[in-house]
């Protein structure tokens, strides 16, 4: 029973309507089990929104999780290649092109904020995603029309 009621919580954090893209930090708890807890809400919300439209990744979210699963997990390749796949099956996928590059680049300067943050925003906007779903809602605070929301809180 508490494991649904978890579950549900997690659902009711992600607005329905809204077209949300889920951040490379929330990807790397379904397979970090250093955070016991953080592991299995993840994987109970993926459970949970599995065939429901409007949940997007970016390419760029995928050479994250690539490059931190290389280093800080013990997966093969051919496992973090799987599970790519896999992501890229459940979520809809979205790719920066120059013009967000540019944007980027021009966000970054002005708030002085990560380049690559700066980049999943000039991303987001372009295909209309307003909200992120990520731990590391700080990060988003100074992009104007973003929305961050923490699955965990």
């Amino acid at each position: 029973m508490q494991k649904n009621m978890e579950s549900e919580n997690l659902k009711e954090k992600m607005p329905m309507q809204n077209r949300v893209l889920v951040d490379t930090c929330i990807l790397f708890y379904l397979i970090d089990k250093t955070c016991e807890e953080k592991h299995r809400k993840t994987l109970e919300w993926f459970k949970a929104m599995k065939g429901r439209e409007n949940l997007f990744i970016s390419l760029q979210n995928l050479r994250e999780f690539s490059n931190i699963a290389l280093k800080k997990s013990s997966l093969s390749p051919k496992e973090i290649n799987k599970l790519l796949r896999l992501f890229a099956d459940f979520f809809e996928l979205v790719y920066d092109n120059l013009g967000d590059i540019i944007k980027a680049n021009e966000r970054a300067g002005r708030t002085r904020k990560n380049f690559w943050d700066a980049l999943l925003v000039s991303t987001m906007r372009r295909y209309k995603i307003r909200t992120i779903l990520t731990e590391n809602t700080k990060d988003f605070e100074k992009f104007k029309g973003v929305s961050a929301v923490n699955p965990f809180r």
